[in-house]
């Protein structure tokens, strides 16, 4: 009877231990590692670095015909004379709010020189009242504070508006390069808040001055007065002014032998 009770206890404690094993505590039999597949790679096509180039050309080409070929027409000079100097990426706005000031800036902060060239660009002014206007300096120095330039002056004035080209050293008074000294032109729109498009062709000692298409007036330089950087600004006698230069461009002309 005694041994009876006994296997009977090792027989319940056997299946307790069986049980528990399936549904108790986890196994610490370690599992086979799961194998990650691997990653499939897209093919990728291969660049051709010859024709993106050509591409960038071409479209380059193509931006050129459309911004600068029809001035340098209008000009008398075509692509094939000259190279493109400088293509402003950004505009360049200046506002004055201070009776009498003038704010200048240049081309770009390396200050690049040219001798002969054609200049377009695009100048929206705005201006709350009074004498005001947006100028274009060229041939100038590092320093317009002291070195001598020449300088597309434009005046919006309450009754017409006014241009001339003027050679200014600050210590030494200024002088009107172009026949008959400030002009008024039609060309030139003067409603505030309206955009003028000039084209400046300096060749040796000789500038010529376009406005929207049409031929405003000529002048010549001295002669000392050669080479030297492109810079824009402001001015206001009275009210808020404000001069935003767009789609600058600088084309460089050959060389006069």
């Amino acid at each position: 009877m005694k041994r009876n009770l006994v296997l009977g206890f090792a027989c319940l404690l056997i299946a307790l231990v069986a049980c528990s094993s399936v549904g108790g505590e986890p196994s610490t039999t370690p599992l086979p590692p799961t194998k990650v597949p691997a990653a499939t790679r897209t093919p990728q096509p291969t660049v051709d670095r010859t024709a993106t180039a050509e591409a960038v050309a071409a479209e380059e080409m193509a931006h050129l015909q459309e911004l600068v070929a029809p001035d340098l027409e209008l000009a008398g000079y075509s692509l094939d004379e000259g190279q493109l100097g400088y293509a402003a990426s950004e505009d360049i706005s200046l506002t004055v709010d201070t009776f009498g000031t003038r704010v200048n800036d240049f081309l770009d902060s390396s200050k690049p020189s040219f001798a002969n060239f054609v200049l377009g660009v695009d100048v929206e002014w705005d201006s709350e009242t009074g004498r005001a206007g947006c100028h274009i300096m060229f041939r100038a120095g590092d320093d317009l504070d002291k070195d001598e330039f020449a300088v597309l002056q434009t005046i919006r004035l309450s009754g017409a508006p006014e241009w001339a080209i003027i050679l200014v050293k600050y210590d030494a008074g200024q002088t009107i390069l172009n026949a008959g000294g400030y002009q008024s032109s039609a060309a030139i729109k003067l409603a505030s808040g309206s955009t003028n498009h000039y084209v400046l062709v300096v060749d040796g000692p000789s500038f010529i001055v376009y406005a929207n298409g049409e031929r405003i007036g000529a002048g010549t330089m001295p002669a000392r007065v050669t080479e030297g950087t492109i810079a824009f600004g402001a001015w206001q006698e009275s009210g808020l002014t404000t001069c935003n230069f767009s789609n600058i461009w600088v084309w460089e002309l050959p060389d006069n032998e």
